[in-house]
């Protein structure tokens, strides 16, 4: 197993997949202004456009990595996968938004952008989290088949409870998914799963020991997040993320900035640029 050194490129493109629950829980509402659906798919979209911007050459960006997104309510969707190439010439509409930036004198102005939009916000139904991790491990194997030098594949999954779909045993599905996946050998290091929770509460944060994490939820979470490799270690910091050694990849009530900063720190070997500023 090797380190997670392999350098996302043209020649050897990274796997970023995206598990986006929008169960109808997904539809409480979590900031200011949006639920948390409204909530995920805009972090989604911000982070899939800041990655094709910092890959920019010319007209298109340069494919340096392949992204698929994944949404699960009862039913599990393939939303969408493609290269960065396919997502920035396939958006589904364009909205108009607000950012904040430096005004050059130690202040802030908002300015009005337009952002691509690639995932609907949506929510209903159950929390078949389980379906959806067996798409990935599904999408993983295919890949590390056509591509055994790629860089270790990196999954994130956004939910805001714990799965359930009213039939099966959920949690542990999910715990031998995660294994199963785990197994997926590549010459980069083994595949990556990275977990956020969101909603209110006592926060648990990057544990590096099961007793840390302070819930069943941030238990369960526990058994299926990765351990944070040295390689996004600076990603972490860059973020402001505290992680120890041999900590977990994973955050429990996570709250929207900690979503956007998180999603940033996961995606940290596509993108160039910062979410959070």
């Amino acid at each position: 197993m090797s380190n997670y050194s392999t350098q996302w490129s043209s020649n050897t493109p990274g796997y970023l997949i995206f598990l986006v629950d929008q169960s109808s829980s997904m539809n409480t509402g979590y900031d200011k202004s949006n639920s948390r659906s409204e909530s995920a798919a805009l972090a989604i979209n911000l982070c899939i456009h800041e990655i094709c911007m910092s890959n920019m050459d010319g007209s298109n960006p340069r494919n340096r990595v392949f992204i698929s997104i994944i949404t699960y309510d009862s039913n599990v969707k393939e939303q969408k996968s493609g290269t960065l190439s396919d997502f920035y010439n396939s958006k589904l509409r364009e909205e108009r938004l607000t950012k904040k930036m430096s005004d050059g004198a130690g202040g802030e102005i908002e300015v009005p952008v337009i952002q691509p939009i690639w995932l609907e916000a949506n929510a209903g139904g159950c929390t078949n989290m389980a379906g959806a991790f067996e798409i990935a491990k599904q999408l993983i194997e295919g890949w590390n088949q056509a591509r055994p030098d790629a860089p270790a594949p990196v999954v994130i999954n956004i939910s805001d409870g714990a799965p359930y779909d009213g039939r099966t045993n959920q949690e542990q599905r999910c715990k031998d998914l995660f294994k199963q996946i785990q197994a997926i050998k590549t010459q980069d290091g083994e595949p990556l799963i990275f977990n956020v929770h969101i909603g209110s509460g006592n926060q648990c944060k990057f544990p590096n020991s099961r007793n840390e994490a302070n819930s069943e939820e941030a238990q369960f979470l526990y058994d299926i997040s990765s351990v944070v490799p040295d390689a996004y270690l600076a990603a972490a910091e860059k973020n402001n993320l505290q992680v120890k050694p041999q900590s977990r990849g994973m955050i429990s009530n996570a709250d929207a900035r900690d979503l956007m900063k998180f999603i940033n720190f996961g995606s940290s070997k596509a993108n160039g640029g910062d979410l959070v500023k």
